[in-house]
């Protein structure tokens, strides 16, 4: 009895895995989606946290730490470099300070790639952030994990960690 229970358990569990890389090859590589947030900082703040590269690192908890590539108006280019020991490369494609950023992550290890447009809207006392991502992601293993917890995770990271980070600011500003 003990020994059937072992199988069934092994059978299972090698189910699941292949279920896991199934989802990943059938899921498409290319994801397009958008989020809005609206937060009570001035569109002014908001941009300082998403274009100053110092601040990436207290946005990002992923991130050890950043090394500036280029840094001139109209070339700004860093590499994050990841607790994990990954790294992935970043600049910024556009900008119309204080409404419209575009950044492209154009090399990583983790195989995701693409565009991050952040749109800024004042709204009242409120600012409007609408996060627009175009990403590829090769990586099959994180293309499964992503389409079981939901494709548009990378947009609630973003989203999450540039709320953190404001109220974080706030705290620390005497």
């Amino acid at each position: 009895m003990r020994t059937r229970r072992i199988i069934y358990t092994i059978l299972v569990l090698i189910t699941l895995v292949v279920a896991f890389f199934i989802i990943g090859a059938l899921a498409p590589e290319y994801y397009e989606g958008e989020r809005e947030v609206l937060l009570t900082d001035r569109s002014v703040d908001i941009w300082k946290n998403l274009t100053s590269p110092e601040t990436i690192t207290a946005r990002k908890p992923d991130v050890e730490y950043v090394e500036l590539i280029s840094e001139s108006y109209e070339a700004v280019s860093w590499r994050e470099h990841l607790k994990n020991g990954q790294m992935r490369t970043l600049r910024v494609l556009e900008r119309e300070a204080p409404t419209h950023v575009k950044i492209e992550r154009f090399q990583s290890d983790d195989g995701v790639t693409g565009t991050w447009t952040y749109t800024l809207e004042e709204i009242d006392n409120y600012t409007l952030v609408t996060v627009h991502e175009e990403s590829l992601n090769k990586n099959i293993v994180k293309r499964a994990w992503y389409t079981i917890i939901g494709r548009s995770i990378l947009l609630r990271r973003e989203e999450k960690a540039l709320r953190v980070s404001l109220f974080d600011r706030l705290l620390k500003t005497p």
